[in-house]
């Protein structure tokens, strides 16, 4: 967030357009490499319930060389795309644009392993030279009036992290048991893809979701300005989803792990409730303070980029009902859900994508509407689901 701040200060508002949509590209076709397999990851290490067992490091054997392949290939792809794909008006560096591709695609399985271990310390210690790497390379950005020094950064960044997860992962689990499972059989292969298939397409619609509305945005009567703000917005989207985020990201694994070790439905489903409780809290909580100091966050980003106080306030409006989502969608996956998920998830791309074409004009509020809308019908779908099942 800091960083961004820093790059909204210093670049022409053409500079930081190009930055937020290479930020964008990347977190969409990353997404799309991962085949859903950074969930799967969370899953598979959250169930490690017993040590030196030959199918699970056969299944985390397949699971790790299915995740590097995909990147791989990701890689491959983007350098061979046409360039209408990633836009004529945006200057963005193929080769650049496909390292970061790969980079971020690669990290999945390291991170979402971590989180299925519960190994928040080390994550939290990543985290924070991610962010010192990322500062810093923004202020080097900013110094040399460069936005592909940025650029630059953010795909080291994605490098750094991914070393630091599997360093992690190795010395938690073991890198004889992971070592152990190569190699691995037919069936493994089966096993993850039977559950990263509908995690893959998730991932799609949500990435995709993303990327669209950018787009529709930079098509409109604001063009770039628009998108800009739009960036701007997102960010405070993930920022109001932060706090809310980690406690569902904690609670999947130990919904999994409970049900792997055989605990009682009932202490299952308190932990989902106090998930809920704590989520709803922290989000409310973060929509207050954002929408009370509106004008003042967005004064940190410079004259260009002025506008209403609730504009900070409507995208931490969406991130309230997204972060009552995630958590619901957590429970409902951890149930062996999936596939309810994906259908879910499907209605929520296609409000998303009918907003923002009838809201094209507005600029950076087409945005804040479409999420709003979409997430409200999609918390409201899901919770539907999970309470008729009795699983909240």
């Amino acid at each position: 967030m800091l960083s961004m701040i820093i790059l909204a200060r210093s670049l022409d508002v053409s500079g930081y357009a190009a930055y937020g949509y290479f930020v964008l590209i990347i977190s969409m076709l990353s997404a799309y490499a991962t085949m859903g397999m950074g969930v799967s990851a969370t899953r598979f290490f959250a169930g490690l319930v017993k040590k030196k067992n030959t199918s699970q490091s056969q299944t985390l054997a397949a699971l790790i060389t299915l995740s590097f392949g995909s990147s791989a290939i990701a890689f491959l792809l983007v350098m061979l795309a046409p360039s209408s794909f990633i836009g004529e008006n945006i200057s963005i560096p193929r080769w650049l644009l496909a390292l970061g591709v790969f980079a971020f695609a690669l990290n999945s399985v390291p991170n979402g392993a971590i989180l299925g271990l519960q190994k928040y310390r080390k994550t939290a210690v990543i985290s924070l030279v991610i962010g010192l790497v990322l500062i810093l390379g923004a202020t080097w950005s900013a110094h040399m009036e460069n936005v592909k020094l940025a650029m630059l950064t953010l795909v080291v960044s994605g490098l750094i992290q991914t070393v630091m997860g599997a360093v992690v992962i190795g010395f938690s689990v073991g890198w004889s048991q992971i070592a152990n499972g190569f190699p691995f059989k037919k069936n493994n292969v089966t096993r993850v893809l039977s559950f990263s298939g509908p995690m893959f397409l998730v991932t799609l619609f949500a990435s995709t979701g993303s990327w669209l509305v950018g787009r529709i945005i930079l098509q409109g009567s604001e063009g770039e300005r628009g998108f800009a703000l739009f960036s701007i917005g997102l960010q405070w989207f993930s920022l109001g989803m932060l706090l809310p985020s980690q406690v569902s990201i904690v609670s999947f694994p130990k919904l999994v792990h409970s049900r792997s070790s055989g605990a009682k439905l009932e202490d299952i489903r308190q932990i989902a409730r106090y998930g809920m409780q704590y989520v709803v809290i922290l989000s409310l909580t973060t929509l207050l303070v954002g929408t009370l100091f509106g004008d003042s966050i967005l004064a940190f980003y410079g004259a260009n980029y002025r506008v209403s106080r609730w504009f900070v306030g409507s995208f931490l409006l969406a991130s309230v009902f997204g972060s009552i989502t995630a958590m619901i969608g957590n429970i409902i996956v951890a149930y062996d859900g999936a596939w309810n998920w994906l259908v879910f998830t499907s209605i929520w791309f296609l409000v998303l994508c009918l907003i923002s074409l009838g809201l094209q004009d507005i600029g950076g509020w087409t945005g804040a509407v479409a999420y709003s809308g979409a997430y409200l019908v999609l918390m409201t779908c899901s919770a539907s689901y999970a309470y008729k099942k009795r699983l909240i």
